[in-house]
């Protein structure tokens, strides 16, 4: 049995909460170590609107809000679904997970309908493992908009793994 992975099929997310982040993340490092957080709340306090230093101030504000969606996003749109001879093998940017393929129970396609903020209404499909001992997840990798061909043989390649692996234990 050869190793497969799924990526995220959209890398267009992911590329933007990447840049957001390095910006959020920029932004953090320019106040703490170049400017001080006094120095910031002077700089918009005192300056008049428009002024050029104050700009400044406020774009560096607006990079430290960002950044924590950033990362939430860039988390979200970076996992990744591994399929080895042992188990099931996923990874996103805070967690990476192992599951072996004898402790799978059952493997179903699932909607999210509102899983995803920035997606209000529009549904999400990815492919959900419920666990021998009850736990249930989603793969971090495939996913889509709509449940479709790719998805639908995705799910079933996970499926014939799944089957072809624990075949001897039954």
């Amino acid at each position: 049995m050869q190793t497969i992975e799924y990526r995220p099929i959209s890398r267009w997310w992911q590329w933007c909460a990447a840049v957001a982040s390095i910006a959020g993340v920029f932004s953090f490092c320019w106040v703490t170590f170049v400017l001080g957080w006094d120095a910031l709340g002077e700089h918009v306090a005192e300056r008049p609107r428009g002024s050029g230093q104050n700009q400044v101030a406020v774009l560096l504000l607006i990079g430290l809000i960002i950044t924590v969606p950033a990362l939430v996003g860039y988390n979200f749109t970076a996992g990744r679904t591994r399929l080895r001879p042992d188990g099931i093998r996923t990874r996103t940017p805070l967690r990476r997970r192992f599951v072996p393929w004898h402790d799978i129970q059952s493997i179903s396609a699932d909607v999210q309908q509102d899983g995803v903020p920035w997606r209000r209404g529009i549904p999400l499909y990815r492919i959900r493992l419920t666990l021998k001992d009850g736990e249930t997840f989603c793969l971090p990798a495939p996913a889509g908009g709509e449940f479709d061909s790719a998805l639908e043989a995705a799910k079933g390649e996970i499926i014939g793994h799944w089957k072809a692996a624990t075949a001897s234990s039954r």
